[in-house]
Order: structure tokens, then sequence, then C-alpha cells
């Protein structure tokens, strides 16, 4: 994550990652002071973003590597909550 001191934020929940991200929520508009963002583990991002986008999610961030070895996706629900899957490519 990229931020200053204070401006990231991260809850975990057993395999579940929260993140609370100023800089993020201002690239999305009519976030008022920060954007949320749930990370879900994955065994294969490449496969569950073909899976998820065959159900009818639309990623706003397709399969990237993020550090050497492991990978995103991102899209958001319904709410515009940004849900990341993050695993092996």
């Amino acid at each position: 994550m990229v931020g200053k001191p204070g401006e990231v934020a991260l809850f975990r929940a057993g395999e579940i990652t929260i993140v609370l991200n100023e800089p993020s929520a201002r690239n999305v508009k009519g976030a008022l002071a920060g954007t949320v963002e749930a990370i879900f583990p994955v065994a294969s991002v490449a496969e569950s973003h073909r899976d998820l986008e065959a159900r009818g999610c639309s990623f706003i961030a397709k399969p990237h590597e993020v550090t050497e070895g492991t990978w995103a996706a991102t899209f958001t629900d319904p709410d515009g909550h940004r849900l990341t899957i993050l695993g092996a490519k």
C-alpha cells in the first residue's frame, strides 16, 4: 500500500483483510472520508478472475503483479465497495 502514516489502515480477520485507504478514496468519485476494500486470498488470481467475470463481475483492475509472485485483481460490489482477489498468478 502506498500512503503516508495515518492514510492507510489494515484490519485482518482470519484470511480476510479490510483496508481503509484515504489516497485510494481521493481517486473514487463521491467518496467522503475513505474507501473500504476487502481483500480475499485465492489460490489463482487468473482462474478466480475468469470465474468471477463469467458470473458478471466487472473488474476495475485486471489481474496484475503487485509484488514478486503475488497478483491481484479488483472489482466493486453493487454499493461501490472495492473487493480484491489476491494470490498466486
